[in-house]
């Protein structure tokens, strides 16, 4: 079964951090040299800095490193609670909007390909050196994984639906609307730790990250 925890997230401090549209990046690997210099422009704290740093070979892992803690300092905050963060990404395809809904939390490692953590695609030893480098510079998890698991009747959506209150991030970002919320409740957390025993995830992007 996959095991999954709350823990006690690093996020941008608002408002002080600056207007959340200015912070957020795609995915490392779909940003370009133009795209990273649009994105850097945009905010000191664009967190763009962070998981594409400047530099050659291995000294821009340093530089992400130092860019990093710049934002520990000045941008984000702890929460003193651990929780699970529920994502909820608005967008338009087709004509037709959409809302993809999910959560960030932890979860138990398990040896590639054994379950219940599951992949789909074979993965590269370059982007794999490269995220973990820069993860083990930074000390800390910088980007997420998307995983998909079997949940037919929404019971993980039902036990945090009461506990999400005023989100904790939201802004309007590449064409879709992005919301954070932060679920402490304890209750809440073990419902949905209940909702995936006996199942299996499977990673749908981010398996080099």
């Amino acid at each position: 079964m996959a095991t999954i925890r709350p823990f006690r997230g690093l996020r941008y401090d608002l408002p002080s951090a600056g207007d959340p549209a200015e912070l957020l990046a795609p995915p490392y690997d779909v940003v370009d040299e133009a795209g990273r210099a649009a994105l850097a422009q945009r905010s000191a704290n664009n967190c763009v800095h962070v998981i594409l740093p400047e530099g050659d070979g291995d000294e821009k892992y340093g530089r992400g490193a130092r860019e990093f803690a710049g934002l520990v300092e000045r941008a984000l905050t702890r929460d003193a609670e651990p929780s699970l963060y529920v994502y909820h990404q608005r967008f338009t395809a087709e004509g037709r909007e959409y809302t993809r809904k999910g959560f960030i939390c932890l979860i138990e490692l398990t040896s590639f390909g054994a379950g219940p953590v599951l992949p789909h695609e074979r993965t590269l030893s370059g982007p794999k050196e490269d995220r973990l480098k820069l993860m083990r510079a930074c000390g800390a998890h910088l980007e997420l994984v998307f995983g998909m698991f079997s949940d037919p009747e929404r019971r993980w959506e039902q036990a945090v639906s009461a506990q999400l209150g005023a989100p904790v991030l939201e802004a309007r970002f590449d064409g879709s609307h992005h919301t954070l919320y932060r679920v402490a409740d304890a209750a809440a957390v073990a419902a949905v730790q209940g909702v995936l025993e006996g199942r299996s995830v499977y990673i749908a992007d981010g398996h080099h990250r």
